[in-house]
């Protein structure tokens, strides 16, 4: 199924254009939610755990820039429990307290953005990759 790859991975980098965007309109927070959901759609259809972590962890960060925390929360505790369960690296675990986090602090929960502020930052300091130390300090930092 090389059409699912290709539309996973093209429909993911669009996402992230989109997130990347400080200009961008209710048309384009629409078109944003659209790749999210098809990304997460194909990567359901070739991906493997690191893959549907990822995307539940994407899905959960453009639920939570558009406001609806109740969804972000429910695809950062599926990337969460995706990754513990299929024992990825740390940062994968990282990323996904740093979601669940985020989608708690829209919904103005402090104490579970702060619980899970901690875990993620536990996380943080077990990492050695220092691409993956920069890309979670740097979302963190968003968060907090």
């Amino acid at each position: 199924m090389p059409e699912h790859l290709d539309l996973a991975k093209a429909t993911f980098n669009k996402t992230w254009e989109y997130l990347d965007r400080d200009d961008r309109t209710a048309d384009d927070d629409r078109e944003m939610l659209a790749h999210a959901a098809a990304s997460w759609y194909h990567w359901r259809q070739v991906g493997d755990a690191k893959n549907r972590s990822v995307s539940d962890w994407q899905m959960s960060r453009v639920l939570a820039v558009l406001g609806s925390s109740r969804l972000a929360r429910s695809f950062a505790g599926a990337s969460l429990k995706t990754a513990q369960e299929a024992k990825l690296r740390g940062f994968y675990v990282g990323m996904a307290h740093e979601a669940i986090a985020r989608a708690a602090a829209v919904g103005g929960d402090d104490a579970t953005r702060n619980k899970h502020v901690a875990k993620a930052k536990d996380v943080l300091a077990t990492l050695t990759d220092e691409e993956e130390i920069e890309v979670l300090t740097a979302d963190l930092s968003t968060v907090e």
